[in-house]
């Protein structure tokens, strides 16, 4: 069945690499599964590295992922916020133990939807 997807998603990259790449079937690929990649050498395709391509490329940042990342940063920095307030009235009267302020952390970082 993996080679079924496979065979197709080869065909695919080999369609739009003939469209837009000419003659050119070199490709280099971050993570792929073995059956992808002998599909996409099936096809006739070069397949190189492509971890440190693909990390150059992380690097840059357009408008909505730097706001993407503002937001995120302000969520943690909230939800960092909450846990030490928890901490400072729960530890001193010995009623909360680290899980209990992890826990903070974590529920809060989860109403902000974080993972």
């Amino acid at each position: 069945m993996a080679h079924l997807a496979a065979e197709a998603f080869a065909g695919e990259v080999y369609d739009l690499v003939r469209s837009h790449g000419g003659s050119n079937m070199r490709l280099a690929v971050d993570k792929i599964m073995m059956v992808g990649l002998r599909a996409l050498e099936s096809k006739g395709f070069e397949v190189f590295e492509g971890e440190e391509l693909t990390e150059k490329a992380r690097v840059i940042k357009g408008p909505d992922e730097i706001k993407a990342m503002r937001c995120a940063s302000h969520a943690c920095e909230t939800a960092v916020r909450a846990m030490e307030e928890a901490a400072r009235v729960g530890v001193p009267g010995g009623q909360m133990s680290e899980d209990d302020i992890w826990a903070v952390l974590h529920a809060e970082n989860i109403r902000r939807g974080g993972e």
